[in-house]
């Protein structure tokens, strides 16, 4: 299985189960999310919004990584 496969596995049952993701720390939810997101960006959205970054800084650079926020070396 490839890494992309096993992204999307592993994102699909966190949808099916959002209570698992109650069991991750906020650093390895972040990782978690952030590697969904290297391969599908909608479904990383998804399992953001079941559980959203607590910390200012996650919600910055998920919402970069995603295209929601632009990064802000892009200004100067």
């Amino acid at each position: 299985m490839t890494a992309h496969q096993k992204a999307i596995v592993l994102a699909n049952r966190a949808i099916e189960n959002p209570s698992i993701l109650n069991e991750l720390p906020e650093e390895t939810h972040f990782k978690f999310v952030m590697g969904i997101a290297a391969f599908d960006i909608e479904l990383a959205k998804k399992v953001e919004a079941l559980r959203p970054f607590t910390t200012s800084q996650n919600r910055i650079l998920f919402w970069e990584a995603v295209g929601i926020l632009m990064p802000q070396e892009s200004f100067s």
